[in-house]
């Protein structure tokens, strides 16, 4: 199933909560009958607001906003209206179960019916809400139809589109924004000298950290930033191509590295060309972050050189010893 469409829910324009409608459907009414917008309790300390009351169905519709859920057989009071009355039954989607069916650490796609966009669903949820990453800019609605979109690609992380989606056109210019964004998402870093400045040393069977790094052109990935050897990116799927330059270090190759998880990325493969002269170790590949994390570029060698280990200087405009590209691909 693409989607996730239980009933209706609250949106307020501004707001980044969103509420499921609750259905009490009631024998009787005493005292009645509910007004819209004001206060209902029931046992426990349980509270919301009432959104409509149908009088000839028995039916008060309501969000549940403190306290426990409620349940057949609590007793639903109007704090403005007096109206009072037992659940006999409730609607049949009531409680929806957003903290089982919205699946944690992926991406939600949250649309409502006939509006022109798509929201993201943060980590915050629970049996009967849940919070957007931003604040819901359409007009506020309180009983809006809606799909919470849970099934994406494997490799682009496009939604899959079924018959039954609400609001197709928010999922079809979402696919186009994630496919413009894996197009431009880059980062290019350099490890540079001035002119003339060998590249400095390379310890043997060490992981040398690579850098400091220096933005070559615009850094176009959202949340990616750079401190010293470090490069900071956030959570998603990416494709790296890098290069290192030696000096007289025999055997070498680089890795990427995640700092923040102790764990490695990518391996590149091996260079040599004896104790003498030096090269060009290359590294490419793909990977996946589940969170946000600092990765940085290693180079391990088999003989140490101490002043031209990461490339010895050509003396002719601006030294670049080693070079990083990132792409993410969503």
């Amino acid at each position: 199933m693409g989607q996730i469409r239980a009933g209706h829910v609250q949106v307020t324009n501004g707001a980044q909560r969103v509420r499921h409608v609750w259905e009490g459907r009631f024998l009787s009414v005493s005292s009645g009958p509910f007004v819209d917008g004001e206060t209902v309790t029931w046992a426990g300390g349980g509270s919301g607001t009432a959104v409509r009351y149908d009088g000839g169905a028995k039916i008060l519709f309501y969000v549940h906003t403190a306290g426990p859920d409620p349940a057949v057989g609590d007793t639903l009071t109007g704090g403005t209206s007096g109206a009072s009355a037992d659940v006999a039954s409730q609607g049949d989607d009531d409680p929806p179960q957003f903290d089982v069916l919205l699946p944690a650490g992926q991406t939600k796609l949250f649309v409502v019916d006939g509006t022109a966009q798509s929201y993201e669903v943060s980590e915050t949820f629970g049996s009967d809400f849940f919070d957007l990453t931003a604040n819901y800019a359409e007009d506020s609605d309180d009983e809006a139809p809606y799909g919470v979109h849970t099934q994406f690609s494997q490799f682009m992380g496009l939604p899959f589109m079924e018959f039954g989606d609400a609001d197709a056109p928010s999922l079809i210019r979402r696919i186009v924004q994630i496919v413009e964004a894996s197009i431009t998402a880059s980062l290019t870093v350099q490890e540079r000298q001035t002119s003339g400045t060998d590249g400095g040393g390379l310890t043997d069977a060490t992981w040398n950290v690579r850098g400091a790094w220096t933005i070559e052109g615009a850094n176009r990935i959202a949340g990616a930033s750079v401190a010293s050897s470090t490069i900071t990116l956030p959570k998603g799927r990416y494709r790296v191509r890098a290069s290192a330059s030696y000096g007289s270090v025999d055997s070498n190759r680089l890795r990427l590295r995640d700092i923040t998880n102790s764990a490695t990325l990518v391996d590149g493969v091996q260079g040599a060309v004896g104790t003498l002269g030096g090269g060009v170790v290359p590294l490419e590949g793909e990977f996946d972050l589940a969170a946000e994390a600092d990765v940085q570029l290693q180079h391990i060698c088999k003989v140490t050189d101490a002043t031209a280990g990461r490339g010895e200087a050509i003396s002719n405009g601006q030294e670049v010893y080693a070079q990083v590209t990132l792409r993410r691909i969503y």
